[in-house]
């Protein structure tokens, strides 16, 4: 008998830990990827002055031997893309993690209602622009 129950104990535990390790890789996954995805999502804070949005804010790079060059672009009157660009510095060794970087540009818009679209490394990427009142 005690044959018996050591091997449905034995059983058991190999069923628990592929049901723990499948969990794991299956919501460890989805985590990761919820968390990448909130690493590239960028908030930009919008000061209108004299015809012209000036914008500022973080984004962040794959590490830190990135850098970060922007540029921004007029499709019509009402609509601007601030393309993000990314380059490693050749010949430097960095660790491989997300690094944030700061960035400034101005678009010239007279108006207030102008959209912005934000691309990363030519990913569209989520852009949120907070206008701040200017006294």
């Amino acid at each position: 008998m005690t044959y018996g129950v050591l091997r449905r104990l034995a059983w058991i535990a190999i069923v628990a830990s592929f049901v723990a390790y499948s969990t794991y890789f299956v919501l460890g996954g989805a985590i990761e990827a919820d968390a990448s995805s909130a690493l590239k999502r960028v908030v930009a804070r919008d000061i209108i002055q004299n015809g012209a949005h000036h914008l500022s804010g973080m984004v962040f790079v794959p590490s830190g031997c990135h850098e970060l060059s922007t540029s921004v672009q007029a499709l019509d009157s009402v609509t601007n893309v601030i393309t993000f660009e990314t380059w490693e510095a050749p010949y430097v060794e960095c660790v491989r993690e997300p690094v944030p970087r700061a960035f400034r540009v101005i678009a010239f818009a007279p108006s207030p209602d102008t959209r912005f679209f934000a691309t990363l490394d030519e990913e569209v990427i989520p852009f949120v622009v907070i206008v701040v009142d200017t006294p």
